[in-house]
């Protein structure tokens, strides 16, 4: 039935930065073949590295291994949450989801729309001067964060421009990626 994910927490003991990578978080909403989200489990939560712990309103992770996600995620009919190991190994974990009914979360099917990923980009390449696409995302709604992960021997420094509607010139516009 109806309802809203409040929140997801995840307790991974040992956590190594190559499991954030191996362990992804997969959500589903009502009867969609594919899931709306397919992430590694450090970019679900804003911490792909791991390098310092990040500790944001809506995400981030605690200096006592939790992991967290406090996006609203409203449902309609059905909700499922996936944490898929691709690698061969064993991993023990603790997990929490808070799931409150419409009374509490009420969004009207006909004006909300249901939380999702977009396509999860890889390491690229960068080249002084040129762009760097970090998300091309199509349809309407909102777009909420983007996590944007440079490893530490890696050059992350520049402008952040975003296009809205296929407009030649941004309509945001920061001086650096720390925005």
């Amino acid at each position: 039935g109806p309802g809203a994910i409040a929140a997801i927490a995840f307790r991974i003991p040992g956590l190594t930065p190559a499991m954030r990578h191996s362990l992804r978080v997969r959500l589903y909403w009502e009867n969609e073949p594919e899931p709306a989200v397919d992430l590694p489990f450090g970019a679900f939560f804003g911490n792909e590295l791991g390098y310092h712990d990040i500790e944001l309103p809506l995400l981030g992770s605690t200096v006592d291994g939790r992991f967290y996600n406090r996006f609203p995620m409203p449902f309609w009919q059905y909700a499922r949450l996936d944490l898929v190991n691709t690698a061969e190994m064993a991993v023990a974990f603790e997990a929490e989801v808070k799931i409150v009914p419409p009374a509490v979360f009420s969004y009207p099917a006909e004006q909300a729309m249901h939380f999702r990923a977009s396509a999860y980009y890889p390491a690229q390449t960068q080249v002084l001067g040129d762009d760097s696409v970090i998300a091309v995302v199509r349809g309407s709604g909102h777009l909420a964060a983007a996590v944007v992960t440079c490893p530490g021997d890696g050059f992350c420094e520049g402008d952040v421009r975003v296009y809205f509607d296929d407009f030649r010139t941004p309509q945001i516009e920061s001086d650096g990626s720390e925005s």
